[in-house]
């Protein structure tokens, strides 16, 4: 008791405040994941698993001014909700009480920056923070007003491997949409890009995986830290392995279990082996020429002209205009819900409910 009279909170909460925190963006396959298992690597950075709860949370809990029990209560609830949460092993008990401890100073910033601090498991000071999403590339101006002082880091990754990745590991079998999607998000990172050059710093995944010791170097440089050896090996989160016995699934049969756990794995397979090369190009055997002329024709010119993949010399497939006009519908479609569910807890809560029974009961 007389240990915690003599901490100031105040300047407890100040010097989580301080740490600064990065956002990995970039279309899904494009090396998101495997770059936030490096930086986890750094003994002075916290980045753990994919977790979209800042944008979950912030339409709840993000115009609160003056935060009571009752809302830290609540907020850490809503945060346990989550399956993908459980992944980072954080203490519901050590997280109530460190925002306890420091209520009257409890802004929505800093009780995001208080959950990613408590996911690292070290004793080692946390020096930055970094959340990955590949769905923050939609909402930059929206986390840019959470946290002004934000970086990002742009994964940028050969459209055809990133939607090939989609399509043999993912099941996701919509080329249109998933070609429209690579090229939207990279068209919205580059038009905050060009209004704030200093926040970003950009990486193309064949150059990270052939280059590895030197991407992490430049990379080090730009967020401020010492690179470190041990960042160009993998850490596989321990919730990842955990998963199956984790009291989020406890009530699911064994088969329905191990289905989750298995499309979790495929999700978080570059986490599992070490960094190689051996992904790069793997759409030239592994992709249909439909699907291969499809992604060409949506994002083919900004992948040439932008990032300097190119095109191949293929038989070429009529894909009719009807198609890709219903393909961009679709798509807009999508990310205009995606934007509407993201402004609403209660709707995005139904949407992720949803999708969960889906999951189980396919």
């Amino acid at each position: 008791m007389h240990k915690d009279m003599s901490i100031n909170f105040e300047d407890v909460a100040n010097d989580i405040k301080q740490i600064p925190i990065v956002f990995i963006l970039g279309h899904g396959r494009s090396g998101t994941t495997l770059l936030q298992s490096l930086l986890n690597s750094h003994p002075n950075i916290a980045a753990p698993q994919e977790c979209d709860f800042i944008l979950h949370l912030y339409p709840r809990f993000g115009k609160i001014n003056h935060w009571e029990k009752s809302d830290i209560y609540e907020f850490i609830d809503s945060l346990f909700l989550s399956p993908l949460f459980s992944i980072w092993l954080v203490d519901k008990k050590q997280l109530t009480k460190r925002l306890l401890s420091i209520a009257p100073y409890i802004s929505y910033q800093l009780a995001c920056k208080i959950v990613i601090h408590q996911a690292k498991k070290s004793d080692k000071q946390v020096k930055l923070l970094s959340d990955k999403n590949p769905i923050n590339s939609l909402f930059i101006k929206k986390l840019l007003s959470i946290f002004p002082d934000a970086q990002f880091i742009h994964m940028v990754r050969d459209p055809r491997d990133s939607v090939n990745g989609h399509i043999k590991r993912l099941q996701n079998k919509n080329p249109f949409f998933l070609a429209w999607r690579w090229k939207r998000y990279n068209i919205l990172i580059e038009r905050q890009k060009r209004k704030y050059p200093n926040k970003f710093f950009t990486i193309q995944y064949e150059n990270m995986v052939g280059n590895i010791e030197d991407t992490l170097i430049s990379l080090s440089s730009f967020i401020g830290l010492p690179f470190y050896n041990s960042m160009m090996q993998n850490t596989v989160p321990k919730g990842l392995l955990t998963l199956q016995d984790s009291k989020f699934f406890e009530d699911l049969p064994q088969d329905k279990r191990d289905a989750l756990f298995k499309r979790l794995q495929a999700t978080h397979k570059s986490t599992l082996s070490p960094v190689n090369s051996n992904n790069i190009a793997k759409w030239k055997n592994e992709m249909n020429l439909r699907d291969i002329m499809i992604t060409e024709i949506i994002a083919g010119k900004l992948a040439r002209n932008k990032y300097g993949y190119e095109e191949e010399k293929i038989q070429s497939i009529s894909i009719s205009a009807f198609q890709l006009l219903k393909g961009r519908i679709i798509y807009f479609s999508w990310e205009f819900y995606t934007r509407l569910r993201y402004s609403s807890y209660k709707l995005n809560r139904r949407y992720k409910a949803k999708m969960i029974r889906t999951i189980i009961n396919k």
